[in-house]
């Protein structure tokens, strides 16, 4: 979420009843799926809100599904919402050879249907599963966000210019600050925890930092943490009202190198954990 607009609670969490009264009555959805921390209903304005959608071939070739998500990314955008469309066809969501989601998400999707996330039909019963490689899917995974950080640097570090587009600045920012949890929570699937709770964030953080206490990758872990609480702790009391704390939101919700530079080592001390658990399961 970028500075500028700042929507309200009604408006943020008024998009999860719009998305899913749109959904419903659309006869282009076949099933759809809200993800994560909104399913759970832990959701705040900087929660990622990803909704998988599938529809049949027919409506996906044709454009018609397309043009049903379309109004409501256009409502999200308008309000800087982090809104963010899964969306397949049928067929691909059948057939695990075709679909790229991998063994995470797919538990994924069965705790936030668990958690009441589903919108509409069977979209967990739709899916194809398949068996991945952990180990490489987390650690490329990690790679590329890494290497979206580090391109971005020299842009921030541009004093006289403004490089980035708004759009590019939300994009970037959603990803510094979802990436620690996204991460951590891949990495506790890569060493054997079966997350019998559930995959929330708040299991992720407290898990992670008890599973690898100690470790280089925890103290980055819980800066990165920090971080995202001031900006979002900002973010929440303008929200209500408090317009007092409007520089405050300014200067947490800019993207700096000092942060990028932080969530790239981060990243760094998650490949060497990764590596350490490959070396500890090929000892056994």
């Amino acid at each position: 979420m970028c500075a500028g607009r700042i929507p309200t609670r009604q408006n943020f969490h008024g998009l999860y009843t719009r998305v899913e009264s749109v959904l419903c009555s659309s006869d282009c959805i076949e099933a759809a799926l809200c993800l994560g921390s909104v399913a759970y209903g832990h959701s705040n304005p900087t929660s990622d809100f990803d909704v998988l959608v599938i529809c049949t071939d027919t409506y996906f070739e044709n454009g018609e599904a397309a043009n049903v998500l379309a109004s409501l990314s256009e409502y999200a955008y308008d309000w800087h919402i982090p809104l963010a469309w899964i969306f397949t066809p049928l067929s691909v969501a059948r057939d695990a050879a075709k679909h790229p989601w991998e063994y995470s998400f797919m538990k994924s999707m069965e705790w936030s249907g668990n958690k009441n996330g589903i919108i509409k039909g069977d979209p967990i019963g739709l899916m194809g599963m398949r068996n991945e490689d952990m180990l490489l899917y987390t650690r490329e995974y990690v790679r590329r966000k890494m290497n979206k950080f580090r391109n971005a640097i020299p842009d921030v570090c541009t004093r006289d210019t403004d490089l980035l587009s708004e759009e590019r600045k939300r994009i970037l920012l959603g990803d510094v600050y979802s990436f620690p949890v996204h991460a951590a929570r891949k990495v506790l699937q890569c060493a054997g925890y079966a997350f019998p709770d559930g995959d929330g964030k708040g299991v992720v953080c407290k898990e992670y930092q008890e599973f690898f206490r100690g470790d280089e990758s925890v103290a980055l872990f819980d800066k990165l943490l920090t971080v995202r609480e001031e900006y979002v702790s900002a973010l929440l009391r303008i929200m209500d009202g408090d317009t007092s704390t409007r520089s405050e939101y300014r200067v947490t919700s800019q993207l700096n190198p000092d942060v990028l530079l932080l969530v790239h080592t981060f990243g760094n001390a998650i490949l060497s954990v990764l590596t350490d658990i490959e070396k500890q399961k090929t000892a056994q």
